[in-house]
């Protein structure tokens, strides 16, 4: 797991082994969906985006199996 953040956003990016990588995915990305939802929850509390890579790892280089979802900052 890393994290980098910046003025606008923070990115978790989660590493995973291939085979591995569905368990975390879920059925239709459910499991996923459901993450980025607490992410949500969390940044309109922090007035923060947020994202979430999911990367599986073969041994060699990573591979991106899920697509970054932001977190929009609440407008007041």
């Amino acid at each position: 797991m890393e994290h980098r953040a910046s003025l606008s956003v923070t990115t978790l990016s989660i590493y995973v082994a291939l085979t591995d990588a569905g368990k975390i995915i879920g059925k239709q990305g459910r499991t996923a969906r459901s993450l980025r939802t607490i992410m949500s929850a969390v940044g309109m509390k922090r007035q923060q985006r947020y994202a979430l890579n999911i990367e599986g790892n073969n041994g060699s280089s990573p591979t991106r199996l899920s697509h970054a979802s932001r977190t929009e900052t609440p407008q007041r």
